[in-house]
């Protein structure tokens, strides 16, 4: 379905004002949107941690498997996108997989774009949005449901467009990434200090990088540092010791099992399969 062409019943829209905390996968009957008011913790979606902070939004479909760590203040709504169980008022608490009846989800339907968690940073119209819905299903005044639903449809498209946005935003930064690894492969440490350099979250940059690449930023460095000890071996009398250490790697032993695992064989092997070179910049 067409976002356009929702027409959303929110079931529930509540606060939740102390500690919002799981222990172990649950999963949803509806689809869930959370907006963080305050406090910390982490969201885990799909066997995946997300960090939260206050403003951070997100939404997802029916049947996902989550659950919170941490002491938050959340705004919460339960909704479907069309009203054909508008006659179901009560939310049904999310259950382990394991008891999951998926006769009992509300809604099948699911809106283009919205078939997978989206998770961003709420603005304040946003959340504006969110708490009016918030107050307008408490008060239960007149018109109440249609005036949520149509702000709960505009803010579904509000994400949306912010989600394009940000995919374009993020193939950038995943360019910028991956040419600054393949330019310091050899000195970046670890995660953290390549998130630190361009300013984000190292999980946040995990996740560009493995949209753009299909590949972990583990994996991502490795293979970088791996090509170019490949010229080092084409193009220098270097030995495997010096290359290893050259390449960023703590030792020989962990050079050459990682060299073996990309390329096949081992480093010495490769130097002697593969015409010297000499490299010239």
């Amino acid at each position: 379905m067409n976002i356009s062409e929702c027409n959303p019943f929110i079931r529930a829209a509540l606060i939740q004002p102390a500690v919002f905390e799981g222990e172990s996968p649950r999963i949803a009957f509806d689809h869930r949107i959370f907006l963080i008011l305050g406090g910390k913790g982490v969201i885990y979606i799909a066997g995946r941690e997300y960090p939260l902070r206050e403003n951070d939004l997100i939404c997802f479909p029916p049947e996902t498997e989550y659950y919170f760590r941490g002491k938050m203040k959340v705004a919460v709504l339960n909704f479907d996108l069309t009203r054909a169980f508008q006659d179901q008022r009560t939310p049904i608490t999310p259950v382990p997989r394991e008891v999951y009846d998926p006769v009992q989800r509300f809604d099948p339907t699911v809106a283009d774009g919205f078939d997978q968690p989206t998770l961003l940073s709420a603005d304040d119209e946003e959340r504006e949005i969110i708490m009016r819905i918030v107050a307008a299903l408490a008060l239960k005044a007149p018109y109440s449901d249609a005036r949520s639903s149509a702000e709960l449809k505009r803010l579904l498209v509000d994400i949306l467009e912010k989600r394009d946005s940000m995919r374009d935003l993020n193939t950038r930064l995943a360019e910028k990434i991956l040419l600054y690894i393949r330019s310091n492969a050899a000195e970046i440490k670890s995660n953290k200090e390549l998130g630190k350099a361009f300013g984000y979250h190292p999980i946040y940059i995990a996740a560009v990088v493995k949209q753009k690449t299909g590949k972990t930023l583990h994996r991502t460095i490795l293979e970088e540092r791996i090509h170019l000890a490949c010229r080092f071996l084409r193009s220098t009398d270097s030995s495997i010791e010096q290359i290893a250490f050259d390449t960023g790697f703590s030792s020989r032993n962990h050079f050459c099992t990682v060299f073996r695992g990309i390329m096949g064989v081992t480093p010495l092997a490769y130097r002697t399969q593969v015409p010297h070179q000499t490299y010239r910049l």
